[in-house]
């Protein structure tokens, strides 16, 4: 999986609920999640196809005793049609994923403005679910 020459936007989401846009590319999206001792797992939520990009996640942790429990954002990868996993821990990073159409290669790109406002949108929701926490 390539990275995008064109940087744009990733989220992230904290385990308090936070959710944080960034101006920069997947690779520092990666940086922003990883552990020192261990690398981001990664996950595609749905994927690109020749209609559009998809969208593709990376969390700090699949173990809730390495990372605190990440409630909103396990929730909102459910609700966008990821997989299913209600131990996602530590910080999620959400960012674009295109087929580069002449190679068929799957490169991480930036969010699109669409993708932004559903990530925005859903994250108000999950955020409702949870009490004390304000998107």
């Amino acid at each position: 999986m390539s990275e995008s020459a064109t940087y744009a936007t990733y989220a992230l989401l904290s385990p308090s609920g936070q959710l944080v846009f960034r101006p920069d590319g997947p690779k520092q999206m990666r940086q922003d999640v990883a552990l020192e001792q261990e690398a981001p797992h990664e996950f595609t939520i749905f994927s690109a196809s020749s209609a559009g990009p998809g969208l593709h996640g990376c969390v700090t942790s699949v173990n809730r005793s390495t990372a605190p429990p990440n409630h909103v954002a396990a929730t909102m990868i459910a609700e966008l049609g990821g997989p299913d996993h209600d131990q996602w821990a530590g910080i999620v990073g959400l960012c674009g994923i295109n087929v580069d159409n002449p190679t068929g290669e799957i490169e991480l790109c930036g969010l699109t403005g669409a993708q932004r406002r559903l990530i925005q949108a859903v994250h108000s929701a999950a955020c409702a679910r949870y009490a004390g926490i304000e998107s």
